[in-house]
Order: structure tokens, then sequence, then C-alpha cells
């Protein structure tokens, strides 16, 4: 096995070892986790993106902690894992992101993952809160290396879950 394969088997062990009675959405947490790896192995290819596509949300939705990461990935894993907690306000949040550039290329896969499942499932609650982080979420983490990721993927999933939003509310009409 490969050092590369040893990394991201390491990391996507941890992170299904501590959210392995979770659930995203109806789903096993491993869907989403797996959606997030999948898109940044397409995307970027890079072990360490991967990696840290594995652990995103361990330190925040796990008892998990930075040490523990830091101990088993080294520093440059466990400060993007950081980095893609949130903190307090969705500011400090993508602004802590945007130094990093692993951290950067994660949440953009992840956004596009909540909304491909959101549009799947019809949060119209999660839908609104992407929508209304929309411009803040831009201004912090558009970035040229990741021009064709916005491009192709990302603007047009939010411009459709607009779309799918405007369509829930002329229902109600």
């Amino acid at each position: 096995m490969s050092n590369r394969e040893l990394i991201i088997n390491k990391a996507r062990g941890f992170a299904l070892s501590h959210h392995k009675n979770q659930k995203y959405d109806c789903f096993p947490y491993e869907y989403h986790l797996k959606q997030v790896a999948d898109v940044c192995f397409t995307e970027w290819g890079d072990k360490e993106v991967i990696a840290v596509a594995w652990l995103h949300d361990v330190i925040e939705d796990t008892e998990a902690t930075y040490k523990e990461v830091l101990k088993d990935f080294g520093e440059n894993i466990a400060k993007n894992v950081r980095a893609i907690t949130n903190q307090k306000n969705k500011n400090d949040t993508f602004k802590e992101i945007s130094c990093y550039p692993i951290a950067r290329k994660v949440k953009l896969a992840d956004r596009f993952c909540n909304i491909q499942t959101c549009l799947i499932n019809g949060n119209k609650r999660l839908s609104k809160k992407y929508l209304n982080e929309y411009k803040i979420f831009k201004h912090y983490l558009w970035n040229i290396e990741e021009k064709d990721f916005w491009d192709y993927l990302l603007e047009p999933s939010f411009i459709y879950l607009n779309k799918f939003l405007k369509k829930e509310t002329e229902k109600k009409r």
C-alpha cells in the first residue's frame, strides 16, 4: 500500500470510528464524508486534501480533539481540520478557512455536497441557510485556483437551490 493510500485509509478509519452512530440527514454519516472525499479526489487528488475531507467534521461533531488529530495526522492536516471547524459566527469560520488552501478546497466540496443533499431530500431549512450564507461564503472562499469548481459546480448548485426554494414558496400560495 502506498503512503498516499495509508494516510487516506487512516483518516477514513479515524473519521468513521468517531462518527459511527451519527446520521447525516437520513443517511449514515459515512455517506456525507465519502461524498466530500470523492469530490476532493476527483477535483484535486491530493492525499492531504482527501484526508482532510474524511476528517473535516471530527472536531466539530464528535468527541475527537485537535490534539488527537495532530498526534495521528500531523500539524498540516490537523490545522486544516481545525480551520473548517465552525466558530462562533460564519464570518470568522470562513475567514479562517480562507487562510488554508486545503481547508478551502474541502469546504467548497463540503458545501457542494451539502447543497446536493438538500436538493435530493427537499430540505428547505438548510437550503435557506446556505443561500443566506452565500455572499459571505463567496467573499472569503472564492479563489482563482478553484475557479472551475466555482463556475461549473458550485455556482450552478446555488442557482438551482434558489430555484428550488422559489418553487417551494410558490407551492404555498
